[in-house]
């Protein structure tokens, strides 16, 4: 875990469980089930449940979520002082401490006088996905990595010297609106771009994996659905303790990640 500063949000873990709030706040579903999914989601990215439902309750103030257990919960956190003494055994500077308690009272406040509730934006349907099971798609790479979507195309220096190709594998929708794709990736070194039949021939490299692939990010890493065929037989399942379906959608990585290099 990377730490640079007293703030309840000033370390990696706690910067990530923001983005899975995020994302889970989007399903339209009752907030008590929200709270257990949230909970569950961060029992292997934070250490302690404390700061955990502080950083939970601290949030949904901020958004005008109103949710007693996790409110009364986090208070109790403050008011104890349990993150206070778990910082000091993380050997937080003593200065830090106090600029961290100075905050703990202003969270407090608002966590007893919370803002007027807010209406959730939520999904109103589930996300769409541009390929199916079987299908071949094709990509420009530069050195074995595809274009990368998180990049604007007029920021990023890409100069395509070859083609990738994934099959995909399997489509499917965590919590009925999450869409997520299966991938496995081919070996493909040839300058031409593949045809559905070169797709067909080319060896798997790796193993099955998850992400997200979103409708611009297809668009920007330039993919090319090139035919649909059975699935292949000799595509190895997922490595254990690789992502899941759940933990893609819910942090939404997109399987752009996995074809950078």
């Amino acid at each position: 875990m990377g730490t640079w500063g007293a703030g309840l949000y000033s370390d990696d873990d706690a910067a990530d469980f923001v983005d899975l709030i995020r994302a889970v706040l989007r399903l339209p579903k009752p907030v008590d089930e929200l709270v257990d999914l949230l909970l569950g989601g961060a029992e292997d990215a934070m250490e302690h449940r404390d700061l955990t439902v502080l950083i939970l309750a601290d949030q949904f103030e901020k958004r005008g979520i109103h949710h007693t257990e996790t409110y009364s919960e986090a208070i109790q956190v403050l008011e104890s002082g349990i993150d206070i003494e778990i910082l000091r055994g993380s050997e937080m500077e003593e200065k830090d401490v106090r600029a961290r308690t100075k905050s703990n009272a202003k969270i407090l406040d608002r966590l007893k006088n919370p803002r007027a509730e807010k209406p959730r934006k939520t999904l109103s349907k589930p996300q769409p996905t541009v390929v199916s099971a079987g299908d071949y798609v094709r990509f420009p790479i530069q050195d074995r990595g595809a274009r990368n979507p998180y990049i604007p195309p007029a920021r990023e220096d890409f100069r395509p010297n070859g083609w990738g190709i994934v099959q995909v594998h399997d489509v499917g929708w965590e919590f009925e609106y999450l869409s997520w794709v299966k991938l496995l990736r081919l070996k493909w070194e040839h300058q031409h771009p593949p045809s559905a039949k070169d797709a067909e021939n080319a060896p798997p490299v790796g193993n099955l994996a998850f992400g997200t692939l979103s409708p611009s990010h297809f668009k920007r890493m330039e993919m090319e659905i090139i035919g649909n065929r059975p699935r292949r037989s000799d595509a190895a399942p997922p490595l254990p303790g690789e992502r899941t379906a759940r933990f893609v959608t819910l942090n939404d990585i997109s399987i752009g990640n996995l074809l950078l290099g």
